[in-house]
Formats: structure tokens, sequence, C-alpha cells
């Protein structure tokens, strides 16, 4: 075929293809609604304009491409994706409309025509892969952008959930129209299908349950199995088992009589809210103690084996849930959430996909924290209505006894019972006029009260009495003594079954002839008994009255149900008493019944137990009030954590052990401690002011605990894995102490905050990076400096204070573009160009939630002034609002068709304003997400959006500017385009008519002060502009910053404002006077967006180093900068005999340091740009350094003069390399030439040319006879320089090649690549030996003179036991760099960790010494105790 036929085959099969997929876009949008639509096709079709987009520049490549061997090439792939473009489009046509069968009907019945391969996804997948195929065969078909894009929206695709089991296309479909019995025969067993709202019997018993739903006629069959990974997102998910809390339940309430309960099954409220379809809720309502838990327990028995719970070929799921207001544990929503989800896929295990889409976002315990209820209301409404979902019923009994977020429980049954059809309820409480209303009852909602039914509750009493008392065994053979017995207790139990329980298991030890004397003291009603059991407990012998004081006082104030072992530490006993478990629960059982144990665990009997000791005992129990219990509490905790706490508790030994690994030992030394550790600062902070005993002076119990047990108590926190809680503990008590160990607390508090991932992660990096790298004078740091590691000889020279940074929230994988506190300071969120927005907690630094759903970068975000929603934009074109307490998404506002650039809520939170780049204004209403208003006033992009404080006026700024818009090289450090034609305009709010323009200079970010008086501007230049709003007249311009100002923020008291700017600072200004206060440094890349919390302690910045950080905006004096560079450092290298070492940077200048001490020592200057390379001369006399300004500078290193400057390159040298003799010195350039200087005279002596792109790396061979350069075409060229001439051209790499080196014998020649590679070639012929997979990219490589190593930035590479090849394996002894270049490791195992402050950004690794390169521009210097071993 001619070369014209090739493109023109080609390019008819892209447009082709264009077509459908454009097509299949305009089905999707043409859908009226999404009802029904399988959630994988709203993914699908996100995906579909950014084919069309690498569709579009494939066909550029195509007309542009002169290679007809190449168009030929894109034949097959173009025409596979064309196959299963048609497949998808046909099936959009037959899915998306509204009429005829359901959706899922029509889908099912489509994929299965198409057979395997034919669910939406494996379509989208086949598609994207034909594409990525196409991008990484011929690079150039797109950008890098492109690719990226397209790499994410493969991944993304490829971990959606199935829309259809396995093996779908060889399932029929069991489809049932109109009236009329349906029975379906498969296999031997007779199967019956019952439509409509019949109902289904199963075995013999009278139990009816449900109505049985066919609103989804396809028959499934599910995978039940449960994979590893699955199995540990459960097993986080579980604090409880709720069949382990039911059984515990029963057996301390003294089992479970069926009699007692039957009544309700036969009740006519019960009976009508099984069987209508109408009733979606039925509320059982009693006073304490009248059985609703018992009752419920019974309902439960009695609806089980009708469900998957007991009968697994059953399709009816059950779940349900005991509160209990003494068990921290299962006292709150999210408690009841995690136990309800945990027994649903338990049921059915598909339906663990939906915990997974939360899970799986490397949220640091999602189900935990404040958030949890968030996180988990939102899996728990996606399993509500998914599809394979048939009738469940759900359980919870005491919802008054729910103490947090209860209102928000009663919110999401509330609303599950008017859009979940299949889903019907029973919820249990004391009669609390709160939960009623909360409950919204009505006449489909049922209510059951005890007290309106006392002759059903009477009768299930005496059921339960003639029981129990027929079971006490020192009456068992006397028949008219149990009848006396009966009716006294009858009579006294007054309808209770608290009381009655109470009654019979005191009556269990008492001999026959006292029966009823003590029956006959025991007063009725619960309370007086209560009473009696206390007087009971205080006439015991000797001292035990005492030991039940203290043990019922300790668990009266505890923050959880105790351990028997937490009993015995915490409650003031005896030792001889509190070390034995067996003498501990002799003390709790004397305690009057009040408490009960279950596996080794204490618990109140009920909660009206625990009320009564608050309440009319409380001086009797807490005769001192209660600060003598708390401070015996803190201080018996402060005593056992003292005894036991150690370094290395359980044995890890590895310093990097990671915590997700740590099984804690069978004798495990923190069993006792687990709640002192958590709770003690509590403890000791309820103790009333005042108390005297505490000692909170320098020499105090608590001064005492911090400087002997802070890191051990750190270290044990990590494995209790409660970091969170210790974050919180450490601020309350600096709150709490005031003034007293402010200092040492503070310091703790920082050292906590900056050290909060790795202690969380790594529990013993506490004792090693969170100590190497605290400040010089951090008290904890000086007071711990003794369990510093003794392996690392020399240290990095660290700040000597704390900086004002105090955290740094690493998570997002692209650039933080911006950041938003919630009102009430509590959450900070962050959008980022990874098409992602996180929120996290504002005081741990915890990572709550993570929102996807954009597929483009996130422009902007903001908090609704009322804290319920969040708004992102995107440069997809849309708005998405979504709602900031559960984390689901509300609305999605479309209607911009280019990419968004700003959005603001109003004040009173019920608009929404948009704007975005071409030009438009949109007014959203935040209730409805429907618009209503649509302006245009620019021709521009608009670039920020403001409303002032009174609602009355909205401002927008215009420019073409993009900080975007040049990322084809996804590097940090993108170039952003400029800006032209700007304006500020302020509008009427209402009517949209414009009030003022301003012509302005290079406008880039806009925002309203607070009280509305001022507006600022931030420019391109780096100014700020302050405008008086009103007037309009400019009244100051601040000015400091020395790039773009990004974004501008104002204090809420309208003093101060900060501001972030493309110079990677943000600054603090005074408002009134422009007077700048602050700079906060510490980021590596532009500072994208700052916010500041409400009551202005904190601020927060997003950059496009990827982080977000957050600051203390206290005013503190600048700290002296540290000597070095005060710009990125590029590249690093010791001197031959390593005593020196030499750097060089963005800032133009190189430096020589002393490589033991890591003091500086020559500071090079006279380049003109930055410098990129660096070298020492083989004798070590000389420092070659190579520079953007296109010369190569040869200095004296020992005095740092220049000894002179090489002139020729037309380009930026990339990299420069001495021969191995000392007396040439080859530069390669961007200028795509090599040239080779005689290195004592400067004097050109070759230049290298044909290069078909810049020369990244240059190498000669150890006998000076070749040279290697790499390219960044992925290409090595071999020459031969006596004769200057090409060799041979190496290809295989598939990215630019960053480093390229000979073998000491000459023999192989290596290249390291971005493609994450190090290939080794034969250097003779050229042919290639060997492909090392190392996972990262390396920029440095060389052979060690043996060839038996491979010596990289990162350490070396041990390459085989000879210099033979083909080479056997590699791996990394010795001190080396991790990949991500996050550790220093040692024979590959992790034991330093590197803060993102002090990650190399180049490194040299010689021997047992690491010098490292930091964007900062500082060098740190590691040199290691070769004879010490980190493990």
């Amino acid at each position: 075929m001619s070369g014209v036929g090739e493109a023109g085959l080609v390019l008819g099969i892209i447009s082709s293809i264009i077509s459908i997929i454009d097509a299949t876009k305009q089905l999707y949008e043409a859908a009226k609604d999404e009802a029904g639509l399988p959630t994988n096709f709203k993914k699908s079709a996100t995906k579909l304009p950014l084919i069309a987009k690498l569709l579009e520049d494939t066909e550029r490549y195509i007309n542009n491409s002169a290679d007809e061997s190449i168009k030929a090439a894109f034949i097959p792939t173009l025409e596979d994706c064309k196959v299963q473009a048609t497949l998808l489009e046909e099936l959009f046509e037959k899915v998306m409309p509204e009429e005829g069968d359901s959706r899922w009907d029509r889908y099912a019945k489509a994929a299965r025509t198409i057979g395997k391969g034919g669910r939406v996804e494996s379509l989208m997948k086949g598609i994207l892969d034909n594409l990525q195929l196409l991008a990484t065969r011929f690079p150039e078909v797109t950008t890098q952008r492109g690719k990226d894009q397209l790499a994410i929206a493969v991944e993304e695709v490829t971990k959606m959930e199935p829309s259809l089991p396995d093996s779908f296309e060889q399932m029929p479909t069991y489809t049932h129209y109109g009236s009329g019995d349906q029975n379906v025969n498969t296999g031997s067993g007779i199967q019956h299908i019952n439509p409509g709202t019949g109902h289904q019997n199963s075995g013999s018993g009278t139990m009816v349950i449900g109505n049985n739903y066919n609103d989804n006629k396809i028959v499934m069959v599910y995978n039940n199995a449960i994979d590893s990974s699955d199995q540990k997102c459960l097993q986080d998910l579980r604090t409880t088992d709720p069949r382990d809390d039911k059984k515990r339940i029963e057996e301390t309430k003294g089992g479970l009589l069926a009699d007692s309960y039957r009544w309700i099954l036969e009740h006519s409220d019960f009976q009508q809210w099984r069987d209508d379809k109408q009733s979606p809720l039925l509320w059982i309502k009693g006073d304490p103690g009248k059985g609703k838990t018992m009752l419920l327990c019974g309902i439960v028995n009695e609806m089980s084996p009708l469900t998957k719970l007991r009968d697994k070929e059953a399709t009816t799921l059950l779940s349900y849930f005991f509160c209990q207001a003494t068990d921290k544990r299962i006292n709150n929503a999210t408690a009841v959430l995690r136990g309800l989800i945990y027994l649903l896929i338990d049921q059915r295990p598909s339906l663990v996909s939906h915990l997974r889409k939360k899970y799986d976002h490397g949220v640091e315990r999602p189900f935990e924290g404040v958030n949890g209820w968030v996180a988990l209301s939102s899996v728990f409404e996606n399993i509500l209505q998914d599809l394979s979902l048939k009738s469940t019923y759900l359980i919870i009994d005491a919802l008054d006894e729910c103490e947090i977020d209860l209102p928000q429980l009663l919110k999401l049954v509330t609303k599950s019972t008017s859009i979940f059809p299949r889903v019907k309820w029973i919820v249990s409480s004391r009669n609390k006029p709160d939960i009623e209303a909360r409950l919204r009852l009505n006449d489909a909602k049922m209510i059951l009260s005890l007290e309106l039914n006392s002759e059903h509750v009477s009768c299930a009493i005496e059921l339960f009495i003639d029981h129990k008392v027929s079971k006490l065994p020192l009456i068992m053979d006397d028949s008219a003594l149990q009848e006396i017995v009966r009716h006294q207790i009858y009579a006294k139990a007054s309808g209770t079954f608290l009381w009655a329980a109470l009654a019979l298991k005191e009556l269990e030890i008492v001999d026959s002839w006292d029966v009823l004397d003590v029956l006959q003291e025991m007063p009725p009603e619960l309370e007086p008994l209560y009473d009696r059991m206390l007087r009971q407990v205080q006439q015991l012998q000797r001292k035990d009255p005492e030991f039940c004081r203290l043990v019922l006082s300790t668990m009266t104030l505890a923050y959880r149900p105790l351990h028997l072992l937490e009993i015995g530490a915490l409650s003031g006993l005896p030792r001889q008493i509190s070390t034995n478990l067996d003498n501990v629960i002799i003390v709790i059982n004397k305690c009057g019944s009040f408490l009960t144990i279950r596996e080794n665990r204490t618990y109140f009997i009920h909660q009206s137990a625990k009320d009564f000791l608050l309440g009319k005992a409380f001086h009797k129990v807490f005769p001192s009030g209660k600060a003598e219990v708390n401070y015996t509490m803190f201080s018996r905790s402060r005593e056992i954590m003292s005894r036991t706490l150690r370094r290395d508790i359980y044995g890890l030994h590895a310093p990097g052990f990671p915590i997700h690994s740590v099984k804690p030992p069978d004798q495990d030394p923190l069993s006792a401690l687990r709640y002192s550790c958590v709770y003690w600062v509590d403890h000791l902070c309820d103790v009333e002011t005042g108390y005297d005993k505490i000692g909170l002076g320098d020499n105090g119990v608590v001064h005492g605990f911090l400087t002997e047990h802070f890191l051990h108590w750190m270290e044990a926190l990590s494995l209790l894995k409660s970091i969170s809680n210790g974050i919180l503990a450490i601020n309350k008590l600096k709150g709490f102490l005031k003034s007293q160990l402010f200092d040492l607390v503070q310091d703790a508090y920082r050292f906590i905050l900056f050290n909060r991932w790795i202690i969380e992660n790594h529990p013993l990096q506490t004792y090693i990076s969170a100590l190497v790298f605290a400040p010089a004078y951090s008290v904890i740091r000086e007071l711990y400096k003794n369990d510093e590691p003794d392996w690392i000889i020399t240290k990095p020279i660290i700040e000597s204070n704390w900086s004002a940074c105090l955290q740094t929230l690493e998570g997002h994988t692209d650039l933080v573009s911006s950041v938003a506190f919630s009102h009430d300071g509590r959450r900070l969120a962050s959008g980022s160009r990874d098409h992602t927005v996180r929120i996290w907690d504002a005081e741990t630094g915890a990572l709550q939630l993570v929102l996807e759903g954009h597929s483009q970068i996130i422009n902007v975000i903001a908090f609704s002034p009322n804290g319920r929603w969040l708004a992102s934009v995107s440069d997809d074109g849309t708005v998405r609002l979504w709602s900031a307490e559960e984390g689901t998404l509300r609305h999605v506002l479309e209607g911009h068709f280019s990419k968004v650039n700003a959005v603001a809520f109003s004040p009173d939170g019920k608009q929404l304003a948009s704007a975005s780049a071409n030009g438009m204004v949109k007014l959203w209403d935040v209730e409805t997400g429907s618009l209503e208003q649509s302006r245009e006033g620019y021709n521009d992009e608009i670039c920020a959006i403001a409303f002032s404080p009174d609602i009355l006026r909205l401002a927008s700024a215009s420019t073409n500017y993009s900080a975007y818009a040049d990322d084809s090289d996804n590097s940090d450090d993108s170039d952003y385009s400029g800006i032209w034609d700007s304006t500020i305009k302020l509008w009427d709010a209402k009517t949209g008519i414009i009030q003022q323009i301003h012509e302005v200079s290079w406008v880039s970010t806009l925002v309203f002060s607070l009280d509305g008086r001022q507006l600022a501007s931030g420019t391109q230049y780096g100014d700020i502009d302050l405008w008086d709003a009103e007037t309009g007249d400019l009244q100051q311009t601040l000015e400091g910053h020395t790039d773009q100002v990004h974004s501008i923020t104002f204090y809420s008291d309208g003093r101060q404002l900060a501001s972030s700017s493309h110079d990677s600072t943000v600054r603090i200004w005074v408002a009134e006077t422009g007077i700048l206060q602050q700079i906060l440094e510490g980021h590596t890349a532009p500072v994208l967006s700052v916010t500041i919390s409400f009551d202005g302690l904190r601020l927060a910045s997003g950059s496009g180093d990827r982080t977000v950080r957050i600051w203390d905006t206290e005013v503190r004096p600048l700290q002296q900068k540290l000597e070095g560079h005060t710009d990125c450092v590029n590249s690093i290298t010791f001197s031959p005999n390593g005593g020196r070492l030499a750097s060089c940077s963005r800032e133009a200048n190189a430096r020589i340091w002393d490589a033991e001490t890591g003091v500086p020592q020559q500071v090079l200057k006279g380049h003109t740009e930055f410098v990129s390379s660096i070298k020492f001369s083989p004798h070590g006399r000389m420092l070659a350094s190579g520079s953007y300004d296109s010369t190569v500078r040869i200095w004296d290193s020992e005095t740092g003069a220049l000894q002179r400057t090489l002139k020729g390159h037309t380009s930026h040298v990339n990299s420069i390399k001495y021969s191995f003799d000392g007396r040439r010195l080859a530069s390669g350039s961007a200028d795509k030439t090599v040239r080779i200087w005689d290195a004592d005279t400067g004097v050109l002596q070759q230049t290298l040319k044909g290069h078909t792109s810049p020369v990244f790396s240059v190498s000669f061979s150890s006998d000076g006879r070749q040279l290697a350069s790499a390219l960044w075409d992925s290409t090595v060229w071999i020459w031969d320089i006596e004769m200057s001439i090409l060799q041979r051209t190496l290809k295989g790499h598939t990215a630019v090649v960053k480093s390229v080196t000979f073998s000491f014998d000459g023999r192989w020649l290596a290249s390291s690549s971005g493609d994450q590679t190090v290939r080794i070639w034969d250097a003779k012929t050229g042919v290639l030996q060997q492909t090392l997979e190392i996972d990262f990219f390396l920029t440095e490589i060389s052979f060690s003179s043996d060839d038996l190593y491979l010596i990289t930035e990162l350490g070396s590479i041990a390459l085989g036991q000879s210099s033979s090849l083909p080479l056997l394996a590699h791996n990394w002894p010795g001190y080396c760099l991790s990949g991500n270049r996050s550790w220093i490791t040692w024979n590959g195992n992790k034991v330093l960790w590197l803060p993102i402050e002090y990650r190399p950004r180049c490194s040299i690794v010689k021997e047992h010494t690491i010098a490292i390169g930091c964007a900062s521009g500082r060098v740190l210097l590691f040199d290691f105790n070769h004879n010490i071993h980190p493990i």
C-alpha cells in the first residue's frame, strides 16, 4: 500500500472512532436522569472526553509524521480500538433510554449478547489500553500530561468493581412481567419466587418475614470469597461483633427465655411492621428495666433462621447492634454503623466493595476519629442502595445509650426509611421526647410502648420469674417455697425485668431458710434496690467495703469498660489483690451485682446502675469528690506506665519495622496499660482546679514522667494505634498546665505533631528520625540525647528551634492547588491536580476523607459558611457540591463549557458563584443545585471571584493566565504562562449590573476583607494591591514577594492578611500599615493557596511540592538561617579522598564543605545562571562546574579561585566529566553537542556533533579512547574520540537517559533512564546484556573499581560475584537511600526516615557516608559507624 494510502486508512479509522465516541457521549448526555443506571456507566462516561482528546492528538501526529512504517504500525491497534468503541456505543444505546425494561435488565441482556468482555468497564478498559499502547510505543503521539491523564484513567477503570458477576455471559435471565406466579427450577431442588407482596414461609414455625421484592429480575450468583485484603479491611472496621455483644448481654442478664418475648411476635404492631410494605420502622420504647434489650434479642433469634445469618441460601439479610453507654466501644453512632456494616458484609461478602472504596484511599484508619461517621454513613447508604440487596432488616437497641452523634444516627435512620424500600428498621430506647421528635414518626412508622402493653410485659416477667425461681439451687426441691418466692417477686418487680433479675441473682447464694427474709428486705423498684445493694456492700467485713468502693468509683469514672488487669492497676487496690486476676474477680463479685464480667472485661449491669452511683449514691461512692478518684486513676496510670514502659517494648529490633506487621507478644506488656496510655491525661485534667496533690512543678510527677518516659509513651501509643489520641492529650495537657511545665509540654506537642506520620507507622523511629531531625534546642531532644542512634557518627546540622510549620501533610500525588479550613476550624480540605479533595483533621493531621469524582485538576475548593457543604471546581468544567458532613456528592453543577477557575459561597451560604475560562460567571442555588443566573462580562479568562460580606456585591478578576498551562514534563517546576488584559469588576449581586471596573496590572487573585471595606488583589509581579471597596481607590501596595501572588486571605478581625506566592513563601502583613510581619518558608515549590482558621491561630498552605502545611501564626523572631545554598541543590559530589564535598544549586553558586564536619569552606561565585553539574578532578585539586549560562568553569578546590572559563556551548550545560587520567574534560549540552577540553589549559580539543536531542550525560572509557553520551531521545551514543566518529547508537530505553558510564575494564557500558531501568551493554558490540528493573529513576551511575558494583546516587548495587555477564541479581548493600528517597536503608532494610524537608533532590553515597542536597538549598551529611550496625 502506498504511503498516502497508509495515512488515509489510519486517519479514516481515527475519524470513525472519534465519531463513535462522540455519539456515545451524546447518548449519555441525552438521558434526563441516571436512575437505575449502573455506576460504572457514569464512571466510564467521564472518560469519553479524554479518549476523544487523545484520538485528536493521534490524528495530528499521523498528519505530521513522515515515517510510513509508523503509520502502518497504528492500524491493528486502532482497529481493535474501533471494535471496542462500537460495542461500547451499542451498550449505551441499549441501556441509556428511560423507557422499556429496567436499565439493569437491558444492560445484562446486552452484555450477555456481546459475551465475555461485555461489561461496560471491560470495553472502556480495552479502549484505554489500546491508546496507552500507542502512547508507549510512540511517545510523541501525545503530551506528557495526556499520558499522565491516560495512566490515571486506566488505573481508575482497573479499580472499578465488576458491574456484573463473573460468568454473567453464561447465566440465564429469569424475567417475569405482569401478574401471576413465577416458578423457577434450577438444579434438583424446587425454587418458588413469589412476586409482589406475598409472604414467604420457611420451615415449620409460625414466623413470617417480610415481602419478597422482584424489582431486579436478573438472578445473580455472588462470589462469597473474602480475600486477605478484604479481611484486613474488615478487621480494621470491626470494633466488636454484635453477635458477641448479644451473647454477652444475654449471659449477663441471666439468659434469654423464649416464652418471655413470644408475645411481641403476635402483637398487631409488630405484624403490621413485618407485613406492610409501607411500615418501614418500628420503635419499641419503655422505661429502664422493662426488658427492651432482651425483647430485641428474642426478635433477632426468631428472625435469624430465615436470613443469611443462619441460612446461607436465604436472600434476606439481618443486621443488629446493641448500644451500651457504659462501653465507649459501643456507645456512639460510628460504632453502630461499624457493627451494622460488619454483619451485612459477613452475610454478603460482595458488599465489601463499598467499604473498600473508602478503605483503599490511603486514609489513616478511615473508620475512626471525628470523620469516621462521615465515611461510614456514605458506605452504609451505598450498601443499602446496592442492587444485590433484597429484604434487609436492621435492629438497633438502646438508642438512648448512644451518647455520641445520636442526632446524626437518627437522621440516617429516618432518611433511609424514605429512600430504601427494601430496608426495615426496629429500634428501641427509653421514653425520650428528643428521640421521638427526631424519628419523625407518622402513620407509617409504628410505636410499640411497653407501658401501654404492661399486661404483656407483666406476663413475660412472670414467665421469666417462674423459670428462674425453678433454677434457684438452694430451694430447688421445695416447691411450696418456690411458689411463695414467685408471688413475692411478682409483686415487687412491678413490671420491671431488671428488678427481678437483680433479686434472683442475689437469691442464688441464699440458704433456703433465709430466702423469705432476704426477699422481704428487698424494696420494690430499681432505685431502692440499688440503694439496698450498696448498703450491703458497705456492711461487708473488714476492708471489703473500701475495696468495693474503689472498684465502683473507678468503673464509674472510666471512659470505657475496664479489663480486669486495668481495674487492678487503676483502682488503688492493694498490690496483693490488684496483681492477681482471681482476687480482682472476688472483689468485683462483692460489688452487689452492680458489675458483671464478660471475657475478663468488666461492665455495669445496666446504665441505670451507673446513673444511680453518680446520682443518689454519689457521696457514698465519692466521699471526697471525684477529684480524689480521678487523681488516683491518673497517679496509678503514671505509676504503671513508669514501671512498665521501655524502649522497644515489643522487641521489634528493626528501626523501620512497620506498624501493620506488628503482632503483640503472647504476654503483652501493654495489656494492663492500654487504658492508662490513652486516658491518663484526661483523668489528670478531670481533677478539679486547686487539687493540691497533682504536683505540676518542675520536679513534680508529670515532669518526671515526661522527662523519663515521653518517648516510651509515644512508642506505646503507636503500638496501640492511638497517636491521634496522644496529640489530643498533649494539647489538652498544654491547656491544663497553663504556665507550669509549659515549655516542656509545648515542645512535646511540636515533637509529636511534626513526627506524627513516622511514629504512627514505624514505632521505633520515635528514637531515630524523630530525634535526629528535632531542632538542636528542642527540650525533648536534649532530654533524650542519649537515646539518639549510636550508629550515626555525624548527624546533619538542624535549626536551633521549631519553625512556624506545625505539620506537613503528605498524601496528594500531584500539586496542591487549593486549601480551605472549615468555619469551626476542625477540618482542613485540600484540592489537587491528582483530581481529589482530601479532608484532614486540622488538629491531629489525620486524613479523614478522600473525595473523588473530578476527571481533571481541581482548581479551587471552599467550605460553606455553615460548614455543611464543600464546593470544588475543576478543569473538567464542572462544579461539584459535596456534603461536608457525610462526604457524599450532592450536586454536579454543569454549564461551564471550559475549565472552572473560581468558586465562592455567599456569606449566608445560600448561593454559590463560579467563574470559568470562557468569561462566564454563574450563580447557583446551593440547596437545589439549580442555576439562578449566568453572566457574561469578560472576553478573557476569569481567575478569581468573591462575594462582599453584605452579599450585595460580587467581585471578579479576569486574566489569560493559566498556572498549569505548561506541564509537559510533569514536574513540580512547570513553566507558567504570562498574563494579558487584566481587570477587576464589581457587580450588583442581585441584578448583575457592573458597578466598578478597574484596569489593573496582571491580577491573579482577589478577596474581600471580612468587614467588606477592603478588596485585596495579587499580581503576577508579586505585589498586593489594597483597594477601598466602596470608592475603588487604591489605598496601598504591599511589596515583598519576588514572583506571582497566587492566593490572599484576610484574618477574621481584618487586621492582618496572608499571601502565598510562586516564590515558595507565605507572607503575613499588617493590613492597615502594609508592614511585613512574618515570612513562612519551607515549601520547595510555588505556594498556590493559603487559608486562615477562623480563630486566626493556624494557617494552612498548599504547594506544588504536593504537600499541605499547617503553620502557627504567632509572630516570632526570624531564626538565623543555616549557612548554605538558598535555592535547590542540583548536584553534589565527594572529592577523590572523601575529605571534601562540593555542591551546586540554582542560585548560580557552588560550595565546598568539610566532609567530616559538614562545615562550609568555600563559596564559588561566577556563574550567571544556575549550576547543573559539578565534578572534582581525579587528583582532587581542581573542581569543574557546568551551568545553564552555557559555560564550564574550573576552580582551584583548595582556594576556591576561578582558574578559567570554558566557552563554546550555545545552550545550557547538563553534564561534565573528567577523563580517568584527568587530562581532559567533557561537557554535554542542550545544544546537542559534546565538547572535549584540555583540562589544564581549557583549550577546546573536539566537538562531537550530530546528536538528535539534548545531551544529558557524558562518560569517558578508562583508556580514554571512547566517550559515551546519553540523550533526551532515549538513546546512548558511543564515540571513537580519537577518530571523532560515531561508532554506534544504543536503543532500548523508552525515556530520557539520565546517566551513562563505562566499566573500569572497558567491557561494559551502563545507562540509567527515566524508564526506571539500568541497561548494561557490551561496549564493543553494543549488544544489550541485561536490563535491571530498578523501579525508580537514577541520575548518576558509575562502576566500582572492581566492576562488581554499580555506584549510584542512592548507594551501591551489587551486581554479582564476578564481573562476567549475565548478571544474576542486584541488591543494595550497606547504607543507601530508598528509591522514593524517603529512607536511608542498611542492607535493604529501612533504618532512618527522612522528613520531606530533608529528602534529596540530589545525593551521593561513598562507603558509609551519605550526602544529601535538598530542594531548600540545605546540604545534609551523614556518617555512619561501620562497627555498629543499626539492626
